[in-house]
């Protein structure tokens, strides 16, 4: 890998970032003046929507309606047939595993990404005290960012980590597999019938206090 040139790219997309955030400050401080500029004419004309075009481009301000119903039954009552045949009660089912443990474990038993490995010998080659290996066994989580920072709080660093990174998130996986759901096979016909993992790439960067990330996991 060419240092030379990643950090070279590295600091103009720190410059650029400082530059985009700079820019999206003045943007959204403009569009504040120009939003109250526009609402008191709407007021003073009492106007439901107002547009502003020149030869740069066109701005409007409105005002929006959401209707929601509480009571069918009752709008029925009121209006009959028409009301029956154009407001339909839509329930939408929205299903969410509560516990990140849970999910985890969940999406590594469909992937069939786990693995148990003996995490104290991987410390101990890292070169790791006997009391730093104790303390990081409680500590690592198998999340990349977490158990990087740990190991670099002991002295490890550099891009040697990332293959120890991966076993490690492989052995918490395991843990929770075994955790949620012991060792005994699991009917992965059925498993891959109630849920779905879809794997993405996200890009993020973060330059100062401000991270950004494009993509989803």
């Amino acid at each position: 890998m060419n240092r030379l040139f990643v950090d070279g790219r590295i600091q103009m997309l720190a410059e650029l970032d400082a530059q985009i955030k700079a820019l999206t400050k003045t943007k959204k401080a403009i569009e504040a003046e120009l939003q109250a500029e526009m609402l008191s004419e709407i007021e003073n004309k009492n106007l439901k929507y107002l547009e502003c075009s020149n030869a740069q481009g066109t701005v409007t301000l409105a005002y929006k309606n959401k209707l929601e119903v509480d009571d069918r039954e009752l709008l029925i009552e009121l209006f009959g047939d028409m009301a029956r045949s154009k407001v339909k009660v839509e329930i939408k089912e929205d299903i969410k595993v509560t516990n990140k443990h849970f999910a985890r474990a969940l999406i590594a038993l469909y992937k069939d990404d786990y693995k148990e490995h003996n995490l104290e010998l991987l410390l101990h080659g890292l070169g790791l005290e006997d009391v730093q290996i104790k303390t990081a066994l409680k500590k690592l989580k198998g999340e990349y960012l977490a158990d990087k920072e740990l190991l670099n709080s002991f002295g490890c660093h550099g891009d040697e980590l990332e293959e120890e990174l991966d076993i490690i998130k492989e052995h918490k996986d395991w843990e929770l597999v075994r955790r949620f759901f012991g060792l005994d096979m699991v009917d992965m016909d059925k498993l891959k019938r109630a849920i779905f993992v879809e794997e993405t790439l996200a890009f993020g960067t973060k330059f100062g206090d401000m991270v950004t990330e494009d993509g989803a996991v």
